[in-house]
């Protein structure tokens, strides 16, 4: 016996209807289960794209700079540069704090 007994009617312009299919397709589900995963995981606190993609931006800027300076420390055996490690891990610090307070 079926467990789903209400049915719901959704109306969609040509795009959206597009765009429903590409995506189910993607990740190969249909339609209808591609719907039911995108209400089943909905978050009320989602992170927007900007905030995400200035996130990503900075934390990869960090670890081109923490490469550098690990390699510069491997070269020098100078402890010179734990300003600029300390500056980097302040850096760390405050996007956790961000992303925390989101």
């Amino acid at each position: 016996m079926r467990t789903r007994n209400i049915k719901v009617n959704v109306y969609l312009n040509e795009d959206v209807k597009n765009m429903l299919l590409e995506k189910s397709n993607s990740i190969k589900l249909s339609q209808l289960d591609f719907i039911r995963k995108l209400i089943a995981n909905y978050s009320k606190h989602q992170i927007s794209k900007e905030v995400i993609e200035e996130t990503t931006s900075t934390l990869l800027t960090i670890c081109e700079n923490l490469s550098r300076l690990s390699d510069r420390l491997n070269k020098l055996y100078s402890y010179k540069y734990m300003e600029f490690l300390n500056e980097q891990i302040y850096i760390i610090s405050n996007i956790i704090n961000k992303l925390q307070t989101k």
